[in-house]
């Protein structure tokens, strides 16, 4: 009895760190079983499964596209392996690195292309479930997703209404409610934030659309009629939402349907917002990034096009008082040999230029 309390206190203590991504570690199991009985055959899997060793760790490698995700089933691997009291070789053994760096080298891994879903897009996915193209339950969690920045597999589906000061409610991922005009929400766990969202705040934005308005859109249009404890996506994983998701985009004729994903929501408004003039504190505090890591949710090409523009326009500013002194064809090859110094004060919203000619 106590030998078997024992292993049973050594598994709860090596798995309990990570009890949201035991899927994940099943997976990562699994794959490496299944190498092993394709290589051994199934009656010497087995033996040749647990421990693993470091030769058939480097051939298993070459199952991979990715280095990343063969980084994390060799952490998992090795989660599994610390249960049963054995070891897995390390990624810092210098035979695995070299692995990572050729699958790197390798170049078979593609990620997916940036897509956008943004606020014209989301009112087209609205307008849908009048032309029966989409049900309420679907456009509803997308426009939840877009409202708040949320990343819908984890944050979106889970939401439950309720009041955060029911003890009922406690234990909710995500929780939704209506205080003061508002509508509220609250995360209970948050990538990068060990404490959680906070409380999320979304007002009336009726004046730019009915339709996306967080408060009489979303909350009156849907979850006003839900009575408290309601989850009307808990039964909906994320491979099913990303197929409804493109099935969706596919039915309004957007192009490269099969392309978008359920993160496109949240990269769609950050996007949206970076179009209407919001400056960089905003779209962090909107999306909870802790860096500008963000910039790679927007679109770059449309970011270049912009800087391109402010340069151009910067020049004109800084060289408009010489215009009337140098002819333009000097003008013209002074400014190509000129170093711009800019002063910027954000908090007055003033930008002063300083020009130095070189000799």
């Amino acid at each position: 009895m106590q030998a078997r309390w024992r292993d049973e206190a050594r598994v709860a203590a090596v798995m309990g760190s990570c009890p949201r991504s035991k899927d994940s570690h099943a997976s990562g199991v699994k794959h490496w079983i299944r190498y092993i009985g394709i290589v051994y055959g199934q009656r010497e899997q087995e033996r040749h499964a647990f421990p693993p060793k470091l030769h058939d760790v480097l051939g298993w490698s070459n199952t991979f596209q990715c280095v990343g995700t063969f980084g994390n089933y060799l952490s998992y691997l090795r989660g599994a392996c610390h249960p049963i009291g054995c070891e897995a070789p390390p990624v810092s053994e210098p035979a695995i690195r070299k692995a990572m760096i050729a699958i790197a080298k390798r170049h078979l891994f593609q990620s997916r292309e940036k897509m956008f879903i943004d606020k014209t897009l989301v009112i087209a996915m609205l307008a849908s479930v009048r032309q029966g193209l989409e049900d309420e339950h679907g456009s509803a969690s997308g426009l939840t997703s877009y409202i708040f920045l949320l990343r819908l597999p984890s944050e979106a589906l889970p939401s439950c209404k309720g009041l955060p000061n029911d003890p009922v409610f406690a234990h909710k991922q995500t929780l939704i409610w209506r205080e003061d005009g508002d509508i509220c929400l609250r995360l209970l766990r948050r990538k990068n934030r060990a404490q959680g969202s906070g409380v999320l705040r979304r007002s009336c934005t009726c004046k730019g659309s009915t339709s996306m308005c967080a408060v009489h859109g979303l909350w009156d249009k849907f979850w006003a009629n839900k009575p408290d404890g309601e989850q009307p996506w808990a039964s909906l994983g994320a491979t099913a939402a990303r197929r409804r998701l493109r099935e969706l985009v596919q039915k309004l004729n957007v192009p490269s349907a099969q392309k978008y994903g359920t993160q496109d929501f949240r990269r769609g408004h950050a996007e949206d917002m970076r179009k209407h003039g919001c400056t960089l504190a905003e779209i962090l505090r909107a999306g909870q990034w802790k860096s500008a890591a963000f910039m790679t949710y927007l679109d770059e090409a449309c970011m270049d096009k912009a800087r391109h523009v402010m340069r151009h326009q910067l020049c004109d500013h800084i060289c408009m008082p010489f215009r009337r002194i140098w002819p333009s064809r000097l003008l013209c090859k002074a400014t190509m040999r000129t170093a711009i110094l800019i002063n910027v004060a954000p908090v007055l919203g003033q930008c002063s230029p300083v020009c130095k000619l070189q000799s």
